[in-house]
């Protein structure tokens, strides 16, 4: 199966703005909140699109946000 060139997604809920990492001891740590966010849009995506791979060259993202 050939991969799209265009991969769709909708994320219904409030956006969540990457959190800066906070070092603790020489090790940096990505808050909590950050994780959970960036784990929900992956999990989403890949109930989604199953069997994409990763691209190897450079991607465009578009994002839209409603309020």
């Amino acid at each position: 199966m050939e991969q799209p060139s265009e991969f769709t997604l909708c994320l219904p809920g409030d956006p969540v703005p990457k959190g800066r990492p906070r070092v603790y001891n020489g090790h940096a740590m990505t808050p909590k909140r950050t994780v959970r966010a960036e784990e929900r849009l992956f999990a989403e995506f890949r109930l989604k699109y199953p069997q994409a791979k990763p691209y190897q060259c450079p991607v465009r993202l578009e994002a839209e946000f409603w309020m």
